[in-house]
């Protein structure tokens, strides 16, 4: 699961279509994520943080 923090939630919009040109137009691929809206420091727009798994 993604989590985005997001400096300013009216960007979100934007946000979306870049995540969309990166993973592609099926929402059924798409990973799952939460949005949040946060203050960031300097001039940080968003941040993103992963979790992965790895099978063995």
């Amino acid at each position: 699961m993604e989590r985005v923090y997001i400096a300013k939630m009216t960007d979100k919009p934007l946000m979306d279509t870049v995540w969309q040109n990166w993973l592609g137009d099926n929402p059924q691929h798409w990973p799952q994520r939460a949005c949040l809206g946060v203050n960031l420091e300097g001039d940080v727009l968003i941040e993103v943080t992963v979790t992965a798994v790895r099978s063995t």
